[in-house]
């Protein structure tokens, strides 16, 4: 029997297996009990370009955004640098850049993104996200 496997449940459902695996190693490890992670992980369907480069941004944008950073190229931990930089890296960073255009239109967006919201709560679901 051919059943379909919804890519998305797969998915959920792998992470979920592994935050449990890993919790329950850690908690037997310690001597603790409970959940590690407080706040479950959200998934987003990214409907257009736009909605893309959004995220892009915002993902970028939270070392500055919590006050880690105050510029996206001095965050060691973020992907902003292997675009920018060349670096070598997993990413299909051809895809990315193709979708914004430019290296140039993949920086001006973070600029953008960072001038109009560094002072304010980004939300993906906002109203601003719709307005951007």
């Amino acid at each position: 029997m051919d059943a379909e496997i919804d890519i998305n449940q797969l998915l959920e459902d792998q992470f979920r297996r592994w935050f449990s695996s890993y919790a329950l190693k850690y908690n037997n490890k310690y001597k603790d009990r409970g959940q590690l992670f407080l706040k479950r992980f959200k998934r987003i369907l990214l409907r257009s370009e736009f909605k893309f480069e959004y995220m892009l941004c915002y993902i970028h944008h939270n070392p500055i955004h919590h006050k880690f950073r105050t510029d996206y190229r001095s965050w060691k931990y973020s992907s902003y640098n292997s675009y920018v930089n060349n670096e070598e890296s997993v990413l299909n960073k051809e895809y990315v850049l193709n979708m914004l255009g430019t290296l140039e239109a993949y920086i001006l967006a973070h600029e953008k993104f960072k001038k109009e919201y560094s002072n304010s709560d980004a939300n993906p679901d906002s109203q601003a996200c719709k307005d951007w």
